[in-house]
């Protein structure tokens, strides 16, 4: 878990609300959904007349190159793999990721809303990585271990559960 100050939030709905191309575009509060997961943001256009393009070039930071931007902008296509779910049908069109400590809403959050953390999808940062706390049988009492990435843990289970079947997945 990451300690995030939940009171450093992005809220999308100001920056819609000042593109007047995408309110000429029915872009709008009522009309798209972003799926909200406070350190990523997945948005939908499919109830707006808006183009992904459209959407993209509105959320851009016009001053990205002089300083630092909260957020980074990628299109489903072009997110980077480590993410997992590169090009994957499923993710919506538009990936909006938080630089910490920031998180990301559509609207406006009560500023006592949050418990103090929250895990995030970018692991190149160390406040969104996992911690992984282990008991039984397999693992020896007072083991540490390096860091790992979480997708290893579908082999570290496979192999403390030798008596159940596994199945390779091709996402493993």
């Amino acid at each position: 878990m990451s300690a995030h100050k939940c009171l450093q939030t992005v809220k999308i709905s100001p920056i819609v609300h000042q593109s007047q191309a995408l309110r000429n575009l029915n872009f709008n509060d009522a009309s798209y959904s972003l799926l909200e997961t406070w350190t990523m943001a997945r948005i939908s256009v499919n109830n707006t007349n808006a183009t992904v393009d459209q959407v993209f070039a509105a959320l851009k930071c016009p001053n990205s190159s002089r300083k630092p931007s909260k957020y980074q902008l990628y299109r489903r296509e072009t997110q980077p793999r480590r993410f997992h779910y590169f090009n994957e049908e499923r993710i919506e069109p538009v990936v909006l990721t938080l630089t910490p400590p920031y998180t990301v809403f559509k609207e406006e959050r009560a500023e006592n809303f949050c418990e103090g953390g929250e895990h995030g999808y970018d692991n190149l940062y160390p406040s969104q990585q996992a911690i992984f706390l282990a008991q039984g049988p397999s693992l020896n009492d007072g083991q540490k271990t390096a860091a790992f990435s979480n997708i290893e843990l579908y082999a570290l289970f496979a192999s403390c559960c030798s008596s159940f079947k596994f199945c390779r997945l091709p996402w493993t």
